[in-house]
């Protein structure tokens, strides 16, 4: 639109529709809403930050000029910032960044939210878990599922937004989606998806590939009736080949079996084959947790070979005793 079409009796005047408001570019807008010229390069976000006073001196506005425009920023910025309501759907996650994209627009840090929802994908709650820096923030899958376990939620979609504008995932958010989506598994709690919000933009985890786990237990699940994939399909890929979210799962079936030793392995397999940057705190932090849930699987296995050791020693010795006291008795030495 040029602004000759904005000059009074240049153009036969038209109805004023929802829809043609809506193809008007920003700086007509201020216009109508103003009633004064305005440059046609106004940015909306810097306006909104403004106060009062500075609207007044960028545009060259009167006070009752400056309300009226500050009146309709607010008013906008309410309505991107509205809530999410009980009982509303989201089955995608284009559902989801429409409704929660002004929830983190002009966020200075990095934050993690769940969405808590029922069978039908309706929603129970929203839980903001955590908030981190300018470019990270780290979570845990405790931290993660105790909300969501309390809504007692059939399934979560899991949002956190990128304060630099750009949605690309990083390898720690593509690691922790896998993390994640395994205790939904082991919950019972169906992880939706993971959205990363940028700025005007979102990327899908799932659409990018980071729940094809999933895939391969659902399927090994139908085959045996149960969650649990058969010993026989985890082993048939060697363990230096295969991921660290499988060998985590190995592990976990291990020590279920009080197999401590081959748990300890299993967990020492993950830290050598785990995929993230070394340098990474979200890495570092899950590599301790690998480190000292191996550590413990060696301390378990130690005191079991003790306790193994110590209980023949103990009924041969408990078997002696009789033995000497009836050799005793036929010695007739009055015992």
């Amino acid at each position: 639109m040029s602004r000759l079409q904005l000059i009074p009796g240049l153009f036969p005047p038209e109805p004023l529709s929802t829809t043609k408001l809506r193809d008007e570019p920003d700086w007509v807008l201020v216009e109508r809403i103003t009633g004064t010229k305005c440059p046609e390069n106004v940015n909306l976000r810097d306006l909104s930050r403004m106060t009062q006073t500075e609207l007044k001196e960028t545009l060259g506005l009167t006070d009752v000029q400056g309300k009226k425009l500050g009146a309709a920023l607010v008013l906008g910025e309410r309505l991107a910032n509205e809530g999410i309501d009980r009982g509303m759907s989201i089955n995608s996650a284009e559902d989801a960044y429409r409704i929660f994209s002004g929830q983190t627009k002009d966020a200075k840090k990095e934050c993690f939210y769940a969405i808590s929802m029922d069978q039908k994908h309706q929603v129970i709650d929203l839980h903001k878990i955590s908030e981190g820096s300018l470019t990270m923030t780290l979570v845990h899958p405790r931290e993660v599922f105790n909300p969501v376990i309390r809504d007692s939620a059939a399934s979560v979609i899991f949002l956190h937004n990128h304060p630099s504008g750009n949605p690309e995932p990083s390898t720690d958010d593509y690691n922790l989606t896998v993390r994640l989506n395994e205790a939904g598994i082991l919950l019972g709690i169906r992880v939706v998806d993971h959205v990363v919000i940028g700025d005007g933009a979102f990327v899908s985890l799932r659409d990018r590939g980071a729940f094809r786990e999933e895939r391969g237990m659902s399927q090994a699940a139908e085959n045996d009736g149960s969650r649990e994939t058969t010993p026989q399909s985890r082993e048939e890929l060697p363990a230096e080949k295969a991921s660290t979210a499988v060998l985590r799962n190995r592990a976990s079936e291990a020590e279920r079996n009080h197999d401590w030793k081959k748990a300890a392995e299993y967990y020492r397999k993950a830290i050598e084959n785990y995929p993230s940057q070394p340098g990474s705190a979200l890495a570092k932090r899950d590599i301790e947790l690998l480190t000292g849930s191996m550590k413990e699987c060696l301390r378990m296995e130690t005191s079991g070979k003790d306790r193994s050791h110590s209980a023949p020693q103990a009924r041969e010795e408990k078997s002696v005793e009789p033995q000497t006291s009836r050799q005793r008795s036929r010695d007739g030495m009055g015992f």
